[in-house]
């Protein structure tokens, strides 16, 4: 499958619930693309550690 240039497909399992919870935030909020919060949260994880480099924090 073909990814936008500067993107990468992530496959993984994750805690039911809790993407329960992203994906409902995400309509909450008036949109159906929950990645953006899934994105935002690994950043935020990023930021915590010191590990995100100022160019990447779109």
């Amino acid at each position: 499958m073909a990814t936008k240039k500067g993107r990468a497909e992530l496959h993984t399992t994750v805690d039911a619930d809790l993407l329960h919870s992203i994906k409902k935030l995400a309509l909450d909020q008036g949109t159906t693309k929950y990645g953006q919060f899934i994105e935002e949260g690994m950043r935020l994880v990023l930021k915590k550690y010191g590990k995100l480099s100022d160019s990447r924090e779109g």
